[in-house]
């Protein structure tokens, strides 16, 4: 096989990896997010407290917590999946998926958590996703 079509499988892997991780993420946070809100008209809440709570929403109440265990299940998944289609450099790819996959959480998440927290949930991510491929690789 040659460099290249190392190098473009594992565009690929990282790719399809990143789709499931970012795109899973929000799509996930959106849907949370929505339930969430009519949980809260439900509840009789007004407008303008429902959008003042869904601005400032407690990372350890349980739906933030609740949040950030599927997030962590979705990076997971994201990196089984990338080691799935990478052919040689599993780990690397790994590495760079999880990498780009903490990067983008601190740029979306950097106003609102504390510099403690952010660095943890970069950490888990980025070991989620090596644990997802370490899982793949051990199978198969």
């Amino acid at each position: 096989m040659s460099e290249f079509q190392k190098n473009k499988a594992s565009i690929k892997a990282i790719s399809y990896g990143l789709l499931i991780d970012i795109g899973g993420s929000l799509v996930f946070s959106f849907l949370l997010g929505i339930i969430y809100g009519i949980v809260l008209i439900k509840q009789g809440m007004p407008a303008d407290q429902i959008t003042e709570k869904m601005k400032v929403m407690d990372h350890w109440s349980f739906l933030g917590v609740f949040g950030t265990i599927v997030g962590v299940a979705i990076s997971f998944f994201a990196g089984y999946i990338c080691a799935s289609k990478s052919i040689t450099n599993i780990n690397r790819d790994a590495v760079i998926l999880g990498a780009i996959s903490a990067t983008f959480g601190v740029a979306i998440g950097f106003n609102s958590y504390s510099l403690i927290e952010i660095s943890v949930l970069s950490a888990v991510t980025v070991g989620a996703v090596i644990f997802g491929a370490m899982l793949w690789k051990k199978n198969n």
